[in-house]
């Protein structure tokens, strides 16, 4: 392990209210104890042998920590290497020495804390990234999945009908994933937000849409067709529309009831719930706007995706 490797994981390292208490102790105990050691050859910079400690508990406890280690500090220094207390009878001087102590100490905080931040954000950043190309790995071989059984579910008796057929098929997908960047907040129609999201796997009356006029702020709009969109991609790839057979039915509540999204699979393979849990599972376990609940039934997979925290109240519109 490098140096800095060592750093960065003291900084990240999660610690408990009664170790920063210890640790805030050991940043006061130890310059003390060597400024002790150093006696009066000190006199001249009293708080000389704090600074370094200061920085050292802005960088690893954080500020708030740090400030009182400053405050103790100067307590100490004031009680027990002085001849005469400053807070008893301070002169000019006196006061101008605590005034730059305590000014030093803060831009020893500040510097110490923004490092700390920044190495926090850093490393909150790089997680992100990491699931985000997971993510995006995620999708990639699913648009892959789909286009090739979206050219096993174009029909046509001869080569350009296969290909409008074909190219409609795309083109509805590629709406369906354009409400994913959508910025606008206004709220957005439940029933044409679902078709949009269905339309690329929908064959003849494979899929039937019941439910009341509804609107959803995008927010939600965004997790909900990434729902839909892992919900159809297994569909196709695995479940009831994979087959001429195969029916899918979506329904969703009328307000002011909380929105819930039912989906229910029918005449498709035989169902049994996977091994393991890939991106898709973890992807519904991810929704912070949706609680989203899959059962692999043997007549085909249900879902209930149930929108959850304020926006549930009503306050969709």
């Amino acid at each position: 392990m490098t140096r800095f490797e060592a750093v960065r994981g003291a900084i990240l390292s999660n610690i408990t209210g009664p170790q920063k208490v210890f640790w805030t102790s050991v940043v006061i105990a130890a310059p003390t104890a060597l400024r002790l050691l150093l006696g009066h050859s000190a006199n001249p910079v009293p708080f000389v042998t704090y600074f370094p400690a200061i920085m050292l508990a802005a960088v690893f406890l954080g500020w708030r920590w740090a400030a009182i280690a400053t405050v103790a500090s100067a307590l100490i220094v004031n009680r027990l290497f002085l001849s005469r207390p400053w807070l008893e009878n301070p002169s000019q001087s006196e006061i101008t020495i605590l005034f730059f102590f305590c000014a030093s100490c803060a831009v020893l905080i500040l510097i110490g804390d923004t490092l700390r931040r920044a190495v926090r954000e850093t490393e909150r950043l790089s997680r992100e990234r990491d699931v985000l190309n997971g993510e995006l790995y995620h999708r990639v071989q699913n648009v892959l999945s789909v286009v090739t059984a979206l050219v096993g579910m174009a029909k046509a008796n001869d080569v350009a009908q296969f290909r409008e057929d074909l190219l409609g098929r795309i083109l509805a997908l590629s709406k369906a994933n354009r409400v994913l960047k959508d910025g606008t907040s206004t709220g957005r129609s439940v029933e044409e937000l679902i078709a949009q999201a269905v339309a690329p796997f929908r064959r003849d009356c494979s899929m039937a849409l019941a439910g009341p006029p509804r609107t959803l702020p995008v927010d939600a709009c965004y997790q909900l067709v990434l729902i839909l969109h892992e919900l159809c991609t297994n569909a196709l790839k695995h479940g009831a529309l994979r087959v001429e057979t195969g029916r899918v039915h979506v329904n969703w509540t009328a307000e002011p009831h909380p929105f819930r999204l039912d989906w229910r699979e029918a005449g498709g393979p035989p169902v049994a719930p996977p091994k393991r849990k890939g991106l898709g599972s973890k992807l519904f376990a991810g929704q912070h706007m949706f609680a989203v609940e899959v059962r692999y039934e043997p007549a085909g997979v249900t879902a209930a995706a149930t929108l959850i925290g304020s926006l549930a109240s009503g306050t969709e519109a």
